[in-house]
């Protein structure tokens, strides 16, 4: 009789462990996946991402498969099924460069598309305004209304419920870097004339102004601002018709020599917002952001993002939020001695959801570099994008779905192998890694396929000689236990 219950209760054990596997697996909407449809030796560079109402999405790139760069986006429903085949957005033909494009989805899924443009022989602000059935709408044109030969670069854009678009951009028409905006109506036709945002009227530049945008039609601009000297983030509210709400205002605190550079800005239903950027004030340079009312108050201090407190650097973050106030980060990341995609999610109230996470399949970051990640964000999903170089030396884009609920397990602890199994051959590739051994790149962490935790058997965050030993002793169970490997971080899949 005993033994008839402990049947029934390993069965249902086995039972509850497939579902809650299945749970897990399910968390993933579309594994890594592939959006150029161009699959020769041509790269693709700086994706930018974002959806309708629905979660169908666009993503959007530079691209040299005609030789010269040019702008190309591809279509996608909520499942990450492709919707058509890339489409080339800028209708110029010659050998001019299109690059740095920056993409707004409206809840209808019409879409502006944005973009550095040199068919004019110096460098323009150009745009393309999509319907939601992805057909363009008019020709491209012209955003800068400065005619003569300054640059202006940096563009991006953003749409309110109903379909109106800001258009915002680093511009030298003052002979010294400004911040630049055009507004337009839902059907493409500019409101009033560019105006400048920042209110610094001497010669410090201002660089790289991200937009976000309420429903109402108010929006946020951002900036890298030099006005005193250093490099500061600084930002400007204004009301749905252009008007600016109070002055420019700083966004980091840091007051030293520090630089803050390369923000970022994210919006949720109520007005709130999150701005992020790059940050030298450890010596490094990390990933911090600041947490903002609806009135642009301030929600505590700044705060560091990446968990990594090496000398590594962290670079071109991405921000995304969703309706109820969660937002999420991703950025590139050096602590693998790689580029590598991270993200940290946190909830409406700031306070992150699990710690730091590798985005893309750990088995192919290990040994290829991944740049320039972009996302965006619904009550349901995550969806991200960027440079990819697992398939040839040059980038390709990809993309996966995540759920906002997910586990990060990427692995098996204590598996340094990634075969699935234990056996010696993991205590092999632990030494392989504390040695230092030649024969993978990039060294040592190629020898635990991306992921410290592979071999970090007893939980202590380090990898050494001891892991190894846990390891055989586990595999030979050596009384005096237990010798199982214990989770950690991204390795936290069920053990064989």
């Amino acid at each position: 009789m005993l033994r008839s219950k402990f049947r029934w209760l390993l069965i249902v054990m086995v039972v509850f462990s497939f579902f809650a596997y299945e749970k897990g697996v399910s968390q993933v909407l579309a594994e890594d996946f592939l959006v150029n449809d161009d699959t020769g030796i041509a790269g693709q560079y700086e994706p930018v991402i974002d959806l309708d109402r629905k979660g169908n999405f666009v993503i959007c790139w530079w691209d040299d498969r005609n030789l010269n760069p040019d702008m190309f986006l591809q279509r996608f429903y909520s499942t990450g099924i492709a919707w058509g085949s890339n489409v080339e957005v800028n209708d110029d033909t010659t050998v001019n460069a299109q690059r740095f494009p920056n993409l707004a989805m409206a809840l209808s899924g019409n879409t502006v598309v944005v973009w550095r443009d040199e068919r004019n022989g110096n460098s323009d602000i150009f745009a393309q305004h999509f319907d939601s059935l992805g057909i363009a709408l008019g020709s491209n044109f012209r955003v800068n209304t400065d005619t003569g030969t300054a640059p202006q670069g940096a563009p991006t854009v953003a749409l309110d419920a109903s379909g109106n678009f800001v258009i915002c951009w680093r511009d030298d028409r003052n002979g010294n870097s400004d911040i630049y905006i055009q507004r337009y109506d839902a059907s493409g036709i500019a409101l009033d004339t560019n105006f400048k945002a920042n209110d610094d009227t001497g010669t410090a530049d201002q660089f790289g102004p991200p937009i976000a945008m309420h429903g109402s039609g108010s929006f946020v601009v951002c900036w890298q601002d030099e006005r005193y000297g250093g490099n500061a983030v600084y930002a400007q509210r204004f009301s749905p018709s252009g008007v600016a709400l109070g002055t420019n205002f700083r966004v980091s605190d840091d007051t030293g020599v520090a630089f803050h550079v390369h923000q970022d800005i994210a919006m949720d239903a109520s007005g709130n917002f999150v701005i992020s950027w790059r940050d030298t004030r450890n010596g490094d340079y990390d990933i911090y952001a600041q947490r903002f009312s609806s009135g642009g108050v301030a929600v505590d201090t700044n705060f560091r993002v990446n968990d990594d407190t090496g000398a590594a650097d962290q670079s071109h973050q991405d921000i995304a939020m969703d309706d109820s106030g969660n937002f999420v980060i991703t950025w590139q990341d050096n602590r693998n001695n790689d580029w590598d995609i991270y993200a940290q999610r946190y909830d409406r109230y700031g306070f992150p959801i699990g710690d730091n996470h590798m985005v893309p399949d750990p088995l192919y970051a290990s040994s290829n570099t991944q740049e320039s990640p972009t996302v965006c964000a619904n009550t349901s999903h995550l969806y991200f994008a960027w440079e990819d170089g697992r398939r040839q030396a040059e980038a390709d884009i990809y993309a996966k779905i995540l759920d906002w609920n997910w586990t990060a397990c990427l692995a098996i602890p204590g598996d340094a192998n990634a075969s699935g199994t234990y056996t010696l051959a993991d205590a092999i590739a632990i030494f392989n890694y504390v040695i230092n051994k030649p024969g993978c790149s990039p060294l040592p962490l190629c020898w635990l396929f991306g992921l410290l935790c592979r071999g970090d058997w007893d939980g202590s965050t380090t990898v050494t000689l001891g892991d190894a030993i846990r390891g055989v002793n586990h595999i030979f169970k050596k009384p005096g236990g237990p010798w199982n490997a214990l989770p950690i971080g991204a390795c936290c899949l069920a053990a064989p």
